[in-house]
């Protein structure tokens, strides 16, 4: 299944996109999400630190709040990973 994911404030500065898809097995999870961003970024520049705010923010699935454990269902239309704004 092809999810989209939109980077909101410091997680787009650091994947240098607001957009992207990927591709994963049905059933995934948010923390199976994660590891194919980490993958795809951790040698790009800046992809360390988006990891980094990977781990703090938080993951709206089609508008609601997901966990990491959160199973992504077949025909989810977007995912959006937003960190903490304004120091919060």
């Amino acid at each position: 299944m092809n999810i989209k994911i939109r980077y909101f404030a410091s997680a787009a500065a650091a994947a240098g996109i607001t957009e992207d898809t990927y591709a994963l097995a049905e059933n995934s999870t948010i923390a199976t999400l994660i590891d194919a961003i980490t993958t795809k970024h951790a040698s790009l520049p800046n992809g360390s630190d988006l990891v980094r705010i990977l781990g703090f923010s938080s993951f709206l699935l089609d508008g609601r709040h997901a966990s990491s454990e959160t199973i992504i269902p077949a025909g989810s239309v977007s995912i959006d990973v937003l960190p903490p704004f304004a120091g919060g």
